[in-house]
């Protein structure tokens, strides 16, 4: 921590952060400069050797971290409340030494507050309770030691650490351990993509970017009668590319990105004759697509046939700086450069902005398009600007969270089996797994990198969708209304694990809509139909996954299996045209054959 003329802010010594590559060498603490608390999806990390997790707080089990005398506890020192949580061992670490032991909170992190972290009552494989190291037995029991650094803390730790655990009925005897840090405040985490949201939007005006058709094609398809090409010129925030194509915004002189240049977005827009044909307007849907995937997701045919039958048009880009084109970029920096691996989120920032801008231009100058393909008999448009939706999934789902809390344009959204809290998610993710084989490589232990894993939670604190998910239904940003979100989670999801979908959902403050199809601890049981946001669970009829400590197995994997449902398509459209959530199935939990 380090005091400076904009305030406290995070400052690591170098010899704390992970070795990686050949000769070893320290990740540098640059890229966390800007942070003024660690990021509010960060784990909590620390190893015990020896230690069992016997009479923790089970994982995926928060209502047990909020006992009296629960083994861990995590108090909100601004508050006095605890913090609901559980305890886990890191898979990642399992089998290679002393694993790391995980407490992950089962919400964000409070904004700005102080978090105490005390652990009490860890035993061994014996069941006999483990000692304190004598470092912070001397500073709990005020002993006398020479050991460096403790006569420094007594102060601190007695006023700001030992005396909140009192107050909230921890016996300090029974300390085993505790630490204290502060969360990021919410303006550090989301200022940036409001500022950039705002300059946008005062460039590009209410008619929104300039574009061009490059091409209006058949497709072939009989749910698509059109596909049209085009290109928008939109406002840029980005330098030009490094030699590993890693590139950073430009900053004003105060630190937030300005627009210097434009960016050349290709975007698709493709038309079902029920739209061309049917005599009414129809409406515009923006497809946000998979992880490091691209817009060419969204002609796939369970959407085009959707598309069709729901009278939309289907508005498709790749997220810039997430997708197909910027996986070379991730690997090259996460394997040479990992101490820049932060700086990844702000072309991803600028992908957000092309999202935001083509909403506007459909909203906008699309309206005034005469190719006599595209628009009605009578030459005007064949859509209705104010039927303008959102629907993703995956990483279209998480990246929606973002949108969603942006967007001065579209007012309701569906998150299809979203996520964030990225170390939780990828963690949890079996597409995380070519990335592990790629960083064994470059970290001399799984510690090392499960360590970066963590960091990651402060790193990408700015674009992580719990960093803004509490602004898309209530407490609006600022300049911005407020929306509606419907989040569509899938059971035994391989890829966004459902228990970070259910973290989404409690940052955002939604209920799960009832029967429900399992337990979702802190999401309201809400009853349909219901009008407003809200979390609707599937199951696909497959076993429970055996290992809650790792993602469920691939053969089992559900992440496609919803939105290609067409219970799923009527709800969730029924939704993003009423506001409304309906009940799908027939007054029961959920359940279906795979489609």
């Amino acid at each position: 921590r380090a005091e400076t003329a904009d305030g406290p802010r995070l400052a690591f010594p170098a010899e704390a952060l992970p070795v990686y590559g050949l000769p070893p060498q320290h990740m540098t603490g640059e890229a966390f400069a800007r942070a003024d608390g660690f990021g509010g999806a960060s784990p909590i990390l620390f190893t015990w050797p020896g230690a069992t997790l016997l009479g923790a707080p089970p994982v995926f089990e928060p209502a047990a971290s909020l006992a009296p005398d629960s083994q861990t506890v995590l108090l909100d020192a601004d508050t006095g409340e605890r913090l609901a949580h559980w305890a886990e061992f890191d898979h990642l670490t399992l089998g290679r030494g002393e694993p790391l032991i995980v407490l992950r909170a089962a919400a964000p992190l409070p904004r700005g507050h102080r978090v105490i972290v005390a652990v009490r009552g860890l035993v061994d494989a014996d069941g006999v309770i483990l000692p304190p190291t004598p470092g912070f037995l001397a500073l709990r029991d005020g002993e006398p030691t020479d050991l460096a650094g403790v006569d420094d803390r007594r102060a601190r730790f007695e006023a700001e650490v030992f005396a909140p655990l009192a107050a909230a009925g921890v016996d300090r005897a029974d300390l085993q351990l505790a630490w204290d840090f502060t969360v990021a405040t919410g303006p550090n985490g989301h200022d940036t993509l409001r500022v950039m949201r705002d300059r946008l939007m005062a460039a590009i005006g209410d008619d929104g970017p300039a574009y061009t058709l490059t091409a209006v094609e058949p497709v072939g398809d009989r749910h698509i009668t059109w596909m049209a090409t085009g290109v928008a010129r939109v406002p840029s925030f980005l330098g030009p590319p490094d030699e590993f194509g890693l590139r950073r915004h430009h900053l004003d002189a105060d630190g937030l990105p300005r627009i210097e240049g434009f960016e050349d977005v290709e975007f698709t827009l493709q038309f079902p004759p029920s739209v061309l044909e049917g005599g009414q307007p129809g409406g515009v849907l923006q497809y946000g697509h998979g992880f490091l995937g691209s817009k060419g997701q969204g002609e796939g045919g369970w959407l085009r046939s959707m598309a069709d039958e729901y009278g939309f048009l289907i508005l498709s880009a790749d997220m810039q700086g997430m997708s197909t084109m910027d996986f070379t970029v991730w690997l090259q920096i996460l394997a040479r450069r990992p101490s820049e691996f932060p700086y990844l989120y702000e072309k991803a920032m600028q992908g957000v902005m092309n999202h935001l801008a083509l909403q506007r231009m459909m909203r906008g100058r699309f309206l005034r398009e005469v190719d006599e393909r595209l628009t009605g008999a009578d030459g005007q448009p064949v859509y209705d600007p104010d039927d303008l939706m959102y629907y993703g999934n995956s990483q279209g789902g998480t990246m929606g969270a973002v949108i969603m809390a942006l967007t001065q344009d579209v007012r309701r959204g569906v998150l299809g089996v979203p996520g964030g809290a990225f170390p939780f998610l990828l963690q949890r993710s079996v597409v995380f797994e070519d990335f592990v084989r790629i960083l064994d490589n470059t970290f001399r232990d799984r510690i090392e990198f499960s360590l970066v894993l963590g960091l990651l939670g402060t790193g990408w604190d700015p674009m992580d969708p719990m960093t803004v998910a509490p602004h898309i239904t209530t407490d609006p940003l600022p300049g911005t209304p407020p929306h509606e979100v419907l989040l569509h989670v899938a059971k035994e999801d391989a890829q966004v694990h459902n228990q970070v979908s259910f973290m989404l959902g409690r940052a955002i403050g939604v209920g799960a809509a009832t029967p429900l199809v399992e337990p979702a601890w802190g999401l309201p049981p809400t009853d349909l139909p219901f009008t407003g946001s809200l979390l609707a669970e599937f199951d696909f009829n497959h076993p429970d996954n055996p290992d809650p400590l790792r993602p469920p197995v691939k053969a089992n994997d559900t992440h496609s299996d919803l939105r290609n449902l067409p219970a799923g398509q009527r709800q969730m459209m029924h939704f993003l045209r009423t506001g409304e959530v309906i009940d799908v199935c027939d007054g029961q939990p959920c359940r279906f054959d795979p489609p």
